[in-house]
């Protein structure tokens, strides 16, 4: 004999109670006999929720009503689509937050916190694109935060404190441009803390978690309040890489070893390229996050223990105007500091005593595999065409040497006199004649006296009208 098994399916709308049409009963028996009649504006008098008519529900034990919830949150809830503020905070509601509850997309007030809610945070809360709040603190809640809660973009206050939540931050938290309170304190997320948050409107509370170094650089004036307690047990190798700071040429240059590019860099300047400017004097640091979100710092210094100086200086004590001048010395890197360049450039400038330099010289000159490190050497060797284009005029001189990089380092200035023979002299050196009785005798180097130029040797120096000559 074949027995018929016969299945009935019984809604859960009005189950429990008399609920008429276009009305939902959520399992919390009758909703007039709360004690705080303000907790709802569509409560029937069949105890059921008018589906058109409720916009609001409020039973948390913390307004006042003395009535504490128990069971779970129905499914039915998702039918009450014109609902925009739902708290059932500070009860004893269990079991799960169902699905159903991204059906409410008029919501700007969600506060299901202080419960004893379990699973995971559903996706579908973030089509909750109205909410202004958020509460889902205190409870036994576990998994991650879903990226969907980022689509959340009104947010002012999200509330996830004192669960069991793991995982990562979304690293687009950011995207909530509105939040100003973000708690998420006492759960055991891990990870980095995405540099995103540095955007937010204000810092997070993520205390007592798992979130491994490095934080942010915006987190680090606030440390001890925003990250304080992170349980870093298994943050080993969480950012392998490093950062160095090299000086090349005039420039400061950030490399990362070991990161995931690309790279954001952020210089103690404001800078935020990979290499800046470089000058004497200059100190501080520059933070890459890479695209991990691993933040990896390198310092940089330009100090003064870097000094080229001009030594070895060579060349005649006098030259004739218009004749090529033989000059020869050395730069020495006299400090303590390598110093990085492709090449040096050696400035030149001859004038007068008691005047500035008018004009000045430059002769550059490579630099071995572009570093000079302390005690190398570096000869300059050159003849340089007289003229006008070296002297501003004849006689007493100075030769001024001194180095110049682009990037500018400590140097020593090289100071040597050169006596320079006016281009034309007033002495006809073939038939000039020289009297005794004359008061304009000649004279040598040595002081002795000459009665004709023709009596001196080519190339001996003299002295005549108190300037210097050399017979030709």
């Amino acid at each position: 004999m074949k027995k018929l098994v016969l299945l009935f399916c019984f809604p859960l709308i009005g189950f429990g109670q008399n609920c008429q049409q276009g009305e939902v009963d959520l399992g919390w028996g009758d909703c007039n006999n709360w004690v705080n009649t303000f907790h709802s504006d569509g409560c029937m008098p069949s105890g059921c929720y008018s589906i058109q008519n409720t916009s609001y529900i409020d039973l948390s034990t913390v307004s006042g009503n003395g009535q504490v919830l128990n069971g779970f949150i129905s499914p039915n809830i998702g039918q009450l689509t014109n609902l925009t503020n739902l708290n059932l905070s500070s009860n004893q509601i269990s079991g799960i937050i169902p699905t159903e509850i991204g059906d409410l997309t008029n919501l700007t007030f969600l506060s299901l916190g202080a419960n004893q809610l379990t699973g995971s945070i559903p996706i579908e809360i973030g089509n909750l694109t109205n909410l202004t709040y958020l509460a889902l603190d205190g409870n036994q809640i576990f998994g991650s935060i879903p990226n969907e809660i980022t689509h959340l973009v009104n947010l002012g206050s999200l509330f996830l404190s004192d669960n069991n939540l793991t995982g990562t931050l979304p690293s687009n938290i950011d995207t909530l441009s509105n939040l100003q309170f973000f708690y998420a304190m006492n759960n055991q997320l891990s990870g980095l803390i995405p540099q995103s948050v540095c955007s937010l409107p204000a810092l997070p509370l993520l205390n007592n978690n798992e979130f491994c170094p490095p934080y942010p650089l915006c987190l680090n004036a606030q440390l001890p309040v925003v990250i304080g307690n992170q349980d870093t047990t298994n943050c080993s190798s969480q950012c392998p890489g490093s950062a160095s700071i090299n000086l090349n040429g005039n420039n400061f240059t950030t490399n990362v070893s070991g990161g995931i590019p690309p790279y954001l860099y952020s210089w103690n300047t404001g800078a935020t390229s990979q290499s800046i400017n470089a000058s004497v004097g200059m100190s501080g640091y520059c933070d890459v996050t890479d695209s991990n979100g691993c933040l990896y710092s390198a310092s940089y210094s330009y100090n003064s223990s870097q000094f080229i100086s001009v030594l070895g200086v060579n060349h005649d004590d006098t030259v004739q105007f218009a004749d090529p001048f033989s000059l020869m010395f050395w730069f020495v890197n006299t400090g303590s500091s390598s110093i990085f360049s492709d090449s040096i450039t050696a400035n030149i400038a001859i004038h007068p005593v008691n005047t500035s330099p008018i004009q000045i010289l430059t002769f550059t000159q490579n630099i071995p595999q572009g570093i000079f490190v302390p005690g190398d050497s570096i000869i300059l060797d050159d003849l340089i065409y007289g003229g006008s284009q070296l002297y501003q005029q004849a006689g007493d001189n100075l030769v001024v040497i001194w180095p110049s990089l682009v990037v500018p380092v400590s140097s020593d200035t090289s100071i040597t006199p050169l006596y320079v023979i006016p281009p034309v002299t007033s002495v006809d050196e073939v038939d000039y004649p020289i009297y005794e009785e004359s008061d304009n005798f000649i004279y040598d180097l040595m002081g002795r006296r000459y009665y004709n130029i023709n009596n001196l040797l080519k190339g001996t120096m003299y002295i005549r009208d108190g300037k210097k000559y050399i017979k030709k």
